[in-house]
């Protein structure tokens, strides 16, 4: 094709020759996705839904593996890791909202023992480094 052949088609930017356009009724991607295709958020999904056993007590139990994570994730806490602490509280504070939606019924007792924590530990997060929460108070 000539240089005078292109300025007739109106070859040039964003005006790719004709030979080299799809045809009508073809697309850029003739297999496509295949059917039943799945996402990564769909196998974390079915990952995360998958039965496992425990074994608490002597006694085995059958749990969902979010579960079996969440609980090795607390039981971490309790023995002092600060990472699991943080972690835990972290999810806690993402999903209050839907814990206050579906109405929980904890004591009060321990309703009051989680609000203090979560305001004793976003206070201590805005403290700058080296100062104590009470210094930061008097600042």
């Amino acid at each position: 094709m000539s240089k005078k052949d292109r300025r007739e088609e109106g070859v040039g930017y964003a005006k790719p020759p004709k030979s080299s356009q799809f045809k009508p009724g073809r697309s850029g991607n003739p297999g496509g996705r295949k059917k039943g295709a799945q996402n990564l958020a769909t196998y974390y999904q079915a990952l995360l839904e998958r039965q496992t056993t425990l074994q608490e007590n002597g006694k085995k139990r059958t749990v969902l593996l979010i579960e079996a994570l969440l609980l090795r994730l607390a039981d971490t806490a309790l023995k002092g890791d600060i990472k699991a602490i943080n972690s835990l509280l972290d999810r806690l504070e993402r999903h209050q909202s839907h814990l206050q939606d579906q109405d929980l019924e904890l004591p009060e007792e321990d309703r009051a023992l989680l609000q203090s924590a979560l305001k004793q530990r976003t206070s201590s997060c805005r403290t700058p480094k080296g100062a104590s929460p009470r210094e930061k108070k008097d600042v």
